[in-house]
């Protein structure tokens, strides 16, 4: 509710936060890596000459 609010009013909210506590709802046992791709969009952000081997990746 508080996201659209901040929308509609044009008002800063963290939407970092949001995804990263829902994500960390999640992390009960057998669901660690249920965001691979979101995850991999962090670190290819985050660490761009990062070296990466073909077969690790996820097709899109």
């Amino acid at each position: 509710m508080c996201m659209i609010i901040a929308l509609t009013l044009n008002l800063p909210y963290n939407f970092s936060k949001l995804i990263f506590e829902q994500m960390k709802g999640n992390l009960v046992p057998g669901t660690f890596m249920q965001y691979p791709r979101f995850l991999q969009m962090l670190l290819d952000d985050l660490i761009p000459n990062l070296v990466k081997d073909e077969s690790d990746l996820l097709p899109l």
